[in-house]
């Protein structure tokens, strides 16, 4: 009777993450004033979500989160062999930010989301941190520069924190003007 066992205990397994999922389904409908609205939508008349419910994208944004949690660890854990081996780190360090953006596309709809990025506000930032990843993989797995990999990863890091901190109220302006500070305490270190 082992077998019956296992099989009771990976079927309540399952039925309980079923259940946790659709109890937070629900709570998150609740939350965004849309109550059972949500499934009564057609999501294939949509086509932005390719199908999928509102608790399916907040899946997949966990698990781009997750993802996205992984990496970057990884990277943190790589910082030190910097000197020795960028590769290991510009490569987590990028897979993380990538993670992160595609993780808020599921939220927001490819679709919204690309127009967004692809908007005159976000036009800079989008193809500044593109072409940062881009530069960074390509300096860091095909080149081997340790300069243009260090160069590319705090292009790389200055756009990811610019697109983190403009999601917040006065994130914009707040961190022009902290780069405008710092800059001038920079000036007055410097001897030139």
């Amino acid at each position: 009777m082992p077998g019956q066992s296992s099989s009771g205990f990976f079927s309540s397994m399952r039925e309980g993450a079923s259940s946790f999922v659709s109890s937070t389904g629900t709570a998150i409908s609740n939350m965004t004033g849309r109550g059972d609205q949500e499934s009564n939508v057609n999501t294939t008349t949509h086509g932005e979500w390719f199908g999928l419910t509102l608790v399916q994208r907040w899946i997949g944004f966990a698990g781009c989160a997750l993802l996205a949690l992984f990496c970057f660890m990884m990277a943190i854990m790589a910082l030190p062999m910097m000197v020795i081996s960028p590769q290991k780190f510009a490569t987590a360090f990028s897979l993380g930010g990538l993670s992160t953006i595609a993780g808020i596309a599921l939220l927001r709809g490819p679709r919204a989301h690309t127009k967004h990025l692809l908007s005159k506000d976000r036009l800079l930032f989008t193809v500044s941190y593109f072409a940062s990843v881009f530069f960074t993989l390509f300096f860091s797995t095909i080149l081997h520069t340790y300069l243009g990999t260090l160069l590319a990863v705090i292009v790389q890091i200055v756009a990811l924190v610019w697109y983190v901190v403009s999601y917040f109220p006065g994130g914009t302006s707040g961190l022009q003007a902290t780069t405008r500070n710092l800059a001038g305490s920079a000036r007055t270190l410097l001897p030139f």
